[in-house]
């Protein structure tokens, strides 16, 4: 998805992210995750071994009780609300 850098003054017009360190916490008598999100400038770029342009971090509620077993994929759990937040709305699966 297009991503501006303002921090460095630049635009990426297709930036990749890809979800880091997932860490699942007990919260208030539930579950949550913890996760990092590293945006790059472009998959190229990732793949070239650059390091990440930045770095971002979210927590999210964690249900054990889901149907089916997605729920299980923590990483897929993480995408999934990486979707729902407004800054990521453009995004789509590379």
């Amino acid at each position: 998805m297009q991503q501006t850098f303002s921090k460095y003054g630049i635009i990426s017009p297709d930036a990749y992210f890809k979800i880091g360190h997932l860490q699942v916490l007990e919260e208030g008598g539930g579950w949550g995750i913890r996760f990092e999100v590293k945006a790059y400038f472009s998959l190229a770029t990732k793949n070239n071994g650059s390091a990440p342009i930045e770095t971002y971090y979210y927590t999210m509620n964690y249900d054990t009780t889901g149907a089916g077993n997605s729920y299980y994929n923590l990483v897929k759990c993480a995408y999934t609300h990486l979707k729902t937040q407004s800054e990521f709305s453009t995004a789509v699966d590379a």
